[in-house]
């Protein structure tokens, strides 16, 4: 998917030809030719039929070519490794012997309190997510993520959800040159998924570990707001860029339940790509 910066960018473009943004804040109106692990080799667009020149990647932040689409070269940098947080180890708990009348297993606020009966709960959810579009993961990186919904578990191992989460990241500041500056972009997506959940019988049923899988229909937003100045002006201005996509999907998931908490991981995918991996931690109330 094409990143709304792009956007941006092609606003002060108005020439059929490829573009190259130098670091130094200068711009190269050329037809680029090859592209090699070190250099750019391209003909000057005033005119095509002369030599060809190079330039060090190491000197080139962007290349805007004529059909849109936009190649930005960043030096020395390395993805964000976001550390997930672990479960902590819970202790076993000494086990009573109890009457048969009494529930199977020890008192809890967990949906699976008993296998023997079917029990609805509203998850409450935080986490961080992770866009796989490289585009968005390089711009925004890690997310914060927040949600709820409602779900039931049935005794015979199978469970289903419904919730809405809230995708969203600080103000991230995007470096431009020439005509553009201060520009700060801003994502936020609000997945919707309905998954059904299949999970395995520990005994005591302390620890639920589960699977599952769904469909998601997910609603984006990027906006973009910046100081442009228009070739041969002066005077800059304050101007704002604002687009949103909804798109279907699935969902694959799996995860671990602890007494009351749901510690889950969870793989979303649309065409084109607006999912991401999240890590999630959920406190499910029991309505029943």
């Amino acid at each position: 998917m094409k990143v709304f910066i792009l956007l941006l960018v092609l606003s002060c473009i108005c020439f059929a030809q490829d573009t190259i943004y130098k670091t130094d804040g200068t711009e190269i109106k050329s037809k680029v030719i090859e592209i090699t692990n070190d250099l750019i080799k391209y003909k000057k667009f005033s005119n095509l039929d002369g030599p060809s020149y190079t330039v060090s990647k190491t000197d080139v932040f962007m290349i805007v070519y004529q059909n849109g689409e936009r190649e930005v070269f960043k030096k020395n940098e390395q993805p964000a490794k976001v550390e997930e947080p672990k479960p902590e180890y819970q202790a076993p708990t000494p086990v009573r012997e109890t009457p048969a009348t009494e529930i199977r297993y020890a008192p809890s606020t967990t949906p699976q309190e008993t296998f023997t009966k079917t029990v609805f709960y509203i998850p409450i959810k935080f986490g961080v997510h992770s866009y796989t579009e490289e585009a968005f993961s390089k711009i925004y990186g890690a997310c914060y993520m927040v949600g709820a919904g409602i779900g039931v578990w049935f005794p015979n191992h199978i469970a289903g959800e419904l919730s809405v989460d809230l995708i969203y990241n600080r103000s991230t500041k995007v470096e431009m040159t020439g005509n553009i500056r201060d520009a700060e972009a801003n994502l936020t997506a609000v997945p919707i998924n309905l998954t059904t959940y299949f999970w395995f019988e520990f005994p005591e049923g302390k620890i639920v570990p589960y699977i599952g899988g769904g469909v998601t229909h997910i609603s984006v937003t990027e906006t973009v707001e910046f100081e442009a100045r228009p070739y041969g002006s002066s005077t800059w201005t304050k101007q704002k860029l604002s687009e949103s996509v909804d798109k279907w999907g699935f969902n694959l998931l799996g995860g671990v339940q602890i007494y009351f908490l749901d510690i889950e991981l969870r793989y979303t995918k649309t065409d084109p790509n607006l999912g991401g991996i999240s890590f999630m931690a959920s406190f499910n109330l029991p309505l029943n």
